[in-house]
C-alpha cells in the first residue's frame, strides 16, 4: 500500500509505505514545509495549522535525537 500525497519540487513523487511510522511521516511533512516556506518557522507553523512553539519543541525534540534537520 502507498500513497501518493504530493509531490517534490522535482515532481517526483512522495510515497509513504504502509508501515511507515507516523512520527516519520510527521517529520517529513514539517520539514518539507519549512524548506518550501525558505524555512520561516512563523509561515511554516501557519501552513502546517499548529502553533509555532509547538513546531519549535518538534523541531528540538528533532535535533536531541540526533535526527537530520536542515532548519
Amino acid at each position: 500500500l502507498t500513497a501518493n500525497l504530493t509531490e517534490t519540487d522535482s515532481g517526483s513523487p512522495v510515497l509513504f509505505q504502509q508501515g511507515m511510522q507516523l512520527k516519520d511521516i510527521e517529520k517529513f511533512v514539517i520539514l518539507e514545509t519549512l524548506r518550501h516556506q525558505r524555512n520561516n518557522r512563523t509561515r511554516a507553523a501557519r501552513v502546517l495549522g499548529i502553533g509555532i512553539r509547538t513546531l519549535q519543541r518538534k523541531l528540538k525534540q528533532y535535533k536531541e535525537l540526533d535526527l537530520p534537520v536542515n532548519a
